[in-house]
Protein backbone atom coordinates (compact mmCIF):
# COMPACT_ATOMS: atom_id res chain seq x y z
CA UNK A 1 0.00 0.00 0.00
CA UNK A 2 2.78 2.45 0.81
CA UNK A 3 4.47 1.91 -2.59
CA UNK A 4 1.25 2.92 -4.38
CA UNK A 5 1.02 6.04 -2.24
CA UNK A 6 4.65 6.91 -3.04
CA UNK A 7 4.04 6.40 -6.77
CA UNK A 8 0.98 8.67 -6.73
CA UNK A 9 2.88 11.29 -4.75
CA UNK A 10 5.77 11.31 -7.25
CA UNK A 11 3.35 11.39 -10.18
CA UNK A 12 1.51 14.37 -8.68
CA UNK A 13 4.73 16.20 -7.80
CA UNK A 14 6.10 15.80 -11.32
CA UNK A 15 3.04 17.46 -12.86
CA UNK A 16 3.32 20.61 -10.74
CA UNK A 17 4.65 23.45 -12.85
CA UNK A 18 6.46 26.54 -11.72
CA UNK A 19 4.78 29.85 -12.53
CA UNK A 20 5.96 31.30 -15.82
CA UNK A 21 7.97 34.49 -15.79
CA UNK A 22 7.81 37.04 -18.59
CA UNK A 23 11.17 38.64 -19.29
CA UNK A 24 10.80 42.29 -20.27
CA UNK A 25 14.31 43.65 -19.77
CA UNK A 26 17.84 42.26 -20.09
CA UNK A 27 21.03 44.03 -19.03
CA UNK A 28 24.34 42.78 -20.40
CA UNK A 29 27.54 43.79 -18.64
CA UNK A 30 30.29 44.20 -21.22
CA UNK A 31 30.10 45.34 -24.85
CA UNK A 32 33.14 43.46 -26.10
CA UNK A 33 33.56 40.34 -28.22
CA UNK A 34 30.91 38.37 -26.34
CA UNK A 35 28.40 40.87 -24.95
CA UNK A 36 28.11 43.09 -28.02
CA UNK A 37 27.29 40.45 -30.63
CA UNK A 38 25.18 38.38 -28.22
CA UNK A 39 22.99 41.34 -27.30
CA UNK A 40 22.79 42.44 -30.94
CA UNK A 41 21.30 39.09 -31.92
CA UNK A 42 19.00 39.04 -28.88
CA UNK A 43 17.73 42.53 -29.75
CA UNK A 44 17.09 41.45 -33.34
CA UNK A 45 15.32 38.19 -32.43
CA UNK A 46 13.38 39.54 -29.40
CA UNK A 47 12.12 43.02 -30.31
CA UNK A 48 9.63 43.00 -27.40
CA UNK A 49 12.46 42.78 -24.83
CA UNK A 50 14.39 45.90 -23.84
CA UNK A 51 18.11 45.07 -24.11
CA UNK A 52 20.63 47.34 -22.36
CA UNK A 53 24.39 46.92 -22.67
CA UNK A 54 26.74 48.60 -20.22
CA UNK A 55 30.52 48.81 -20.36
CA UNK A 56 33.26 50.65 -18.49
CA UNK A 57 34.55 52.07 -21.77
CA UNK A 58 32.48 55.02 -22.95
CA UNK A 59 34.32 54.91 -26.28
CA UNK A 60 33.20 51.32 -26.86
CA UNK A 61 29.54 52.21 -26.22
CA UNK A 62 29.87 55.24 -28.52
CA UNK A 63 31.27 53.01 -31.26
CA UNK A 64 28.35 50.58 -30.96
CA UNK A 65 25.89 53.49 -31.15
CA UNK A 66 27.59 55.16 -34.13
CA UNK A 67 27.13 52.28 -36.65
CA UNK A 68 30.25 53.51 -38.47
CA UNK A 69 33.15 51.69 -36.83
CA UNK A 70 32.22 48.90 -34.45
CA UNK A 71 34.68 48.07 -31.65
CA UNK A 72 34.92 44.44 -32.82
CA UNK A 73 34.94 42.53 -36.09
CA UNK A 74 32.26 39.91 -36.50
CA UNK A 75 31.03 38.64 -39.85
CA UNK A 76 27.64 40.17 -40.76
CA UNK A 77 27.18 41.87 -37.38
CA UNK A 78 26.63 45.17 -39.17
CA UNK A 79 23.42 43.71 -40.65
CA UNK A 80 22.05 43.16 -37.13
CA UNK A 81 23.06 46.65 -36.03
CA UNK A 82 21.52 48.37 -39.06
CA UNK A 83 18.16 46.63 -38.41
CA UNK A 84 17.58 48.29 -35.06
Amino acid sequence: MSSIFFYLFVLQASTVRAPTMVIKKICCIGAGYVGGPTCSVMALKCPDIEITVVDLSKDRIDQWNSNDKLPIYEVHIILFIKNK
